[in-house]
């Protein structure tokens, strides 16, 4: 089965960015590695995987976009100016469908077998929420020095990956909840808050498990949820800050801007 994926090329309007002005680019999509842009690297990787139909690409436009190759059919929505607002429109782009990927622009080493695997593992678990998350011992173990912030977890230390599976209709129905957690996303602690109580005591004790964070997804979102435990690292080696930006050049055999 194929599956529509949404990119969110966009960018942030009114942040300092020094990435940006690191490799003097106006959007993370679009600074190049090896002469490609980062967003080119991940189209091939989605259409590589043959599980993808169509692509909706938030964050550019036909005239300023690169050339993305492939036969998929692609539509192109301007940036909105938030990464929620983003996510809305691409939402809105993509129409009556029961399940889509969503993917990040800045993660150019994703691979096609990657994301075919984490495709497999969502359509095993049949869930409305599927999000892609990575364990320190396999990231470090291919990424050392990756800068990755990792929750410290029961089970294991985890950072989270740029691929989720999603049910378009779960995101219209809770934008309270989804525009809460956009703003604690990179506090382990903040996060924790927005989910309750009983999931900030198992934090900060050390117990919170993957299955309880499950639970309590899925009644904050009354839909069905799994944290998609992936085995490639690539899925959350995303290019957020100069030296990960420097860490994926000296991978990829290239030279820094």
């Amino acid at each position: 089965m194929l599956y529509d994926a949404v990119i969110l090329a966009g960018s942030t309007s009114g942040e300092r960015d020094e990435l940006l002005e690191y490799t003097r680019t106006d959007r993370k999509a679009l600074i190049r590695i090896q002469g490609k842009e980062m967003v080119r690297y991940v189209v091939e990787a989605l259409l590589g995987s043959e599980r993808i139909g169509r692509l909706v690409v938030v964050g550019l436009d036909p005239d300023s976009a690169p050339d993305l190759g492939g036969d998929a059919p692609v539509a192109y929505v301007p940036n909105q100016g938030t990464l929620l607002k983003n996510i809305i429109a691409g939402v809105q782009e993509l129409g009556p469908v029961r399940r889509a990927i969503f993917c990040s622009s800045d993660i150019p080493l994703l691979s096609a077998e990657a994301v075919r695997d984490f495709i497999d593992r969502c359509e095993a678990s049949d869930v409305d929420l599927g999000y892609a998350v990575v364990e320190r011992s396999v990231m470090e173990g291919r990424f050392p020095g990756s800068g990755r912030s990792f929750r410290p977890l029961k089970n294991g230390h985890y950072a989270g990956g740029d691929l989720a599976w999603i049910n378009p209709d779960v995101i219209m129905r809770n934008l309270d909840y989804i525009e809460s957690f956009i703003g604690s996303r990179k506090s382990a602690l903040r996060t924790a808050r927005a989910m309750g109580l009983g999931l900030i005591v198992r934090f900060l004790l050390r117990r919170l498990t993957i299955e309880y964070a499950e639970r309590k997804a899925r009644d904050l979102f009354r839909c069905s949820c799994k944290a998609i435990i992936s085995p490639f690292p690539e899925i959350g080696m995303d290019v957020d800050k100069v030296h990960q930006y420097r860490l994926v050049c000296s991978v990829m055999g290239s030279s820094p801007a």
